[in-house]
């Protein structure tokens, strides 16, 4: 009987230790949640910085650490917080308590670097690490030859050069049509290592493509028809002053 007794109080145990948390206030249910879990207490986010010294596109030990990079936490809530990196490469985002997960981290380059990777990492509840990240060095812009450009600059077979305003360099007009103008230059340019940009202005009275190349700019404009329904074009490059 002495043994059935001790078997019997040995299998109780885990009930009597759940009434007991429970009479304490202990014991609660893990119950599924659509709202991000908040942050208990105060953190403390990291991130480095590193130069990719052998262009391998990883950290190496032998990659220098880089100073001046701008540390970015980004809570779900769209709340952030930054710190820049020392002269180890290493900077620091305090994060107050009552913030919610996930926590983004991203690094902003400083001027003459661009970020090589990762564009971002993401921190689930209970993770905390020191992110890597990489840069290299920006490429020096290759100096503008302009009368080397005018050279190469090509025209549609029927252009006719027209007057243009002061600021644009050339105007001429064409049986081609806008899209076919632009569609036109696009493959030439593209083939010449100019990038295509977004337009700039807030509202854009006549149509237009800018182009970029190192410091160059280029911007051909549409100016409308002339008198005999030819497409009038302009078109201006100048040394980026940006």
């Amino acid at each position: 009987m002495a043994g059935q007794e001790r078997i019997i109080l040995f299998n109780l145990l885990p009930v009597l230790g759940l009434l007991l948390l429970s009479a304490l206030g202990c014991g609660h249910t893990m119950t599924p949640t659509s709202t991000p879990p908040p942050i208990l207490a105060d953190s403390f986010y990291y991130g480095r910085a590193y130069v990719d010294a052998n262009g391998n596109g990883q950290v190496d030990e032998g990659d220098p650490p880089l100073e001046g990079v701008i540390l970015i936490a980004t809570d779900a809530e769209g709340l952030s917080g930054s710190g820049r990196t020392d002269a180890e490469g290493l900077a620091t985002a305090w994060w107050p308590a009552g913030s919610t997960y996930p926590i983004t981290l991203r690094m902003k380059p400083p001027e003459g670097y661009i970020l090589v990777g990762p564009e971002e990492v993401v921190l689930q509840e209970g993770e905390y690490y020191v992110a890597d990240f990489l840069f290299v060095p920006a490429a020096t812009p290759e100096p503008f030859d302009e009368v080397a450009f005018w050279e190469k600059f090509p025209l549609p077979d029927d252009a006719e050069i027209a007057p243009v305003v002061e600021g644009f360099d050339l105007g001429f007009a064409t049986g081609l049509t806008e899209p076919q103008v632009f569609d036109f230059y696009a493959a030439w340019l593209r083939e010449e290592g100019w990038r295509q940009q977004a337009p700039t202005e807030a509202m854009v009275t006549l149509p237009h493509e800018v182009w970029r190349k190192g410091e160059a700019e280029l911007r051909i404009e549409i100016e409308g028809l002339d008198e005999r329904g030819r497409t009038v074009v302009w078109v201006q490059v100048a040394k980026r002053t940006e």
